[in-house]
Formats: structure tokens, C-alpha cells, sequence
């Protein structure tokens, strides 16, 4: 399971890359969020892409890339216009999403690897962010 995470993960890293790596006519809102994010905060991404599995705060990351707090959730937000938490919880959410489609976990397994300790916290997460109970993603497919 941590494995599958961990490749996941180094996927996305490769696709940001990519995409970072793409004409800046390609894609008005990949440019957009391309110039504005520092290579610091690209390396916050990467490092939080890579780290998924594991606990993530505020603290740890500020001390990893040697900013303040304050200083990092500025930066990041301005880049991305969005929490640190944030994307860290909505990445999560989509690799329980993609497993679940997969048929790789159960609801159960998906909540706790997304780091929801009660499945009931995770469906109310999921349902918010992807408009369908996990239920429903997994008999669909």
C-alpha cells in the first residue's frame, strides 16, 4: 500500500515537472500557476508529493525548506491559491479516489490511507470534494 503511494507520488512529481516544462501558450492556468510559484515552493510540492504517507505539518515542512511557517503558508497560497493542508488533504482524497476506482481498497483501507482515522470523517470529505459518497465511486466501477 505504501509502495503504491510512494510511485503514485513520483508520478505526479514527473507530470508537474512536465507540465512546468510546456510552452507557457499551452495552458493559460498552468502558466499562471507556474510564475508564481518559486522553486521553493515547487520543492514543497515535490517533498509533500514524495511524503504523502507520512505525517505532514506545517512545522516539519517549514523546517525541512528553512522558512517560517507564516513565511511558507504565504508563499505557498499565493502560488496556488490554496492551504498547504489543504492540498495535502485534497491529494490524499484524489489517491483514495483513484484506488478505490481501482478496486485496490476497501472504503475502510482508503480512509486510513488518506489519514482519516473514522471512515465516516473520510466519506463526508470525499462526498464534499468529489460530490459522491465513496461508495458510490467504488460500485461504479
Amino acid at each position: 500500500m505504501k509502495d503504491r503511494i510512494e510511485v503514485e507520488s513520483l508520478i505526479y512529481q514527473v507530470l508537474s515537472h512536465s507540465i512546468g516544462q510546456m510552452p507557457d501558450d499551452y495552458c493559460a492556468v498552468c502558466e499562471k500557476q507556474h510564475r508564481s510559484a518559486d522553486t521553493r515552493v515547487e520543492n514543497v510540492v515535490s517533498y509533500i508529493e514524495t511524503h504523502l504517507d507520512k505525517d505532514l505539518t506545517l512545522e516539519r515542512l517549514a523546517e525541512e525548506f528553512s522558512m517560517s511557517v507564516s513565511n511558507l503558508q504565504r508563499r505557498f497560497k499565493q502560488a496556488f491559491n490554496m492551504t498547504i493542508n489543504g492540498y495535502i488533504r485534497h491529494r490524499r482524497l484524489e489517491i483514495a479516489r483513484q484506488h478505490l476506482e481501482r478496486g485496490l481498497v476497501t472504503i475502510t483501507e482508503a480512509a486510513y490511507e488518506a489519514g482519516y482515522h473514522h471512515p465516516s470523517n473520510f466519506t463526508n470529505a470525499f462526498k464534499k470534494v468529489f460530490g459522491v459518497p465513496p461508495h458510490e465511486v467504488v460500485n461504479n466501477h
